[in-house]
């Protein structure tokens, strides 16, 4: 059996036409790619999966500080809470995404104050950011009700346009909520001249 020459381009033309769809079709189905930037600077000590939560509880037993968020609580915070004489119980490796989130931390008695810094972990989008913070603030005022809650300046060191963006919505967050607001590097120090100037 002969093919005609028209019949043979139309047969290739419908041939390509489904690779074509099938290519499209596949390039649909691909998961989204992580943002680009989103991480870019981010230099966690320790991702949650590689360091999981770690509490360090008061000395003797009720704290009147939590402080919950990242790593870098275990270098400082045990040391501030010393110097303001308060007992402090230290939830580190806690994040607003991954295996271990803020609702996780939300044990024991209510302290006096809680301090929230957190953030440099999640690599996420500015929005998906802000939506995380909202949700774990959430989860502390509906399990401590009467605590008095302080935010932190998420702790990069040189923040990119990104990370930029996300520490204005901490701070964003905090006036909208009428919370205190620390603009303090993680450092005992830098944080007691910030809690000395927030008049706490």
């Amino acid at each position: 059996m002969s093919y005609s020459r028209p019949s043979l381009t139309v047969g290739l033309g419908v041939a390509i036409l489904a690779l074509g769809v099938g290519v499209l079709v596949l390039l649909a189905l691909r998961p989204a790619p992580a943002p680009e930037n989103a991480g870019a600077g981010v230099t966690p000590q320790s991702t949650p999966s590689e360091s999981p939560r770690t509490t360090t509880p008061a000395p003797t037993g009720d704290a009147d500080i939590v402080f919950i968020g990242d790593d870098h609580l275990e270098e400082w915070a045990g040391e501030a809470a010393a110097e303001l004489g308060a007992e402090a119980r230290i939830e580190s490796g806690v994040t607003l995404f991954e295996d271990t989130t803020v609702a996780d931390a939300l044990e024991g008695s209510a302290p006096d104050l809680v301090v929230l810094s957190i953030g440099t972990a999640d690599v996420v989008w500015a929005d998906d950011f802000a939506f995380g913070l909202a949700q774990a603030l959430d989860e502390i005022e509906e399990a401590w009700p009467a605590s008095t809650i302080v935010l932190m300046r998420p702790a990069w060191e040189d923040p990119d346009d990104l990370q930029t963006e996300k520490i204005d919505s901490v701070e964003q967050t905090a006036q909208a909520r009428d919370l205190i607001y620390l603009d303090a590097p993680p450092d005992a120090a830098d944080f007691l001249d910030a809690w000395t100037a927030a008049g706490l």
